[in-house]
């Protein structure tokens, strides 16, 4: 079990970033945010993941790599996973906003 009554989200945080995350449906919003918490604590926009992601999620292995590549595929995020390593995951600008 995670302790999770000190965490919190270090901003700066762009908000057009979480506004295109919790729209691509899914728990990409909550993975995002989940990322968010990483960059506070690794003090980098770039680090490595582990299962504690999941776990802070409430969302399996599967469905993260799932919800990444949706985060990455939205331009959001670049990410890798080594043979045998957690992803490495970079959080990207967000694009422009296309206007409809």
């Amino acid at each position: 079990m995670i302790k999770t009554d000190k965490l919190f989200i270090k901003g700066p945080i762009p908000f057009d970033w979480l506004m295109m995350a919790n729209n691509i449906g899914g728990k990409a919003g909550v993975v995002g945010n989940a990322l968010w918490l990483y960059v506070g604590l690794k003090k980098s926009l770039t680090f490595k993941i582990d299962g504690k992601l999941d776990l802070l999620c409430g969302i399996s292995r599967q469905a993260r790599q799932l919800n990444l590549k949706k985060l990455e595929a939205y331009g959001l995020i670049k990410f890798t996973t080594p043979k045998g390593s957690f992803p490495q995951v970079e959080i990207l600008k967000p694009p422009p906003s296309i206007e409809t």
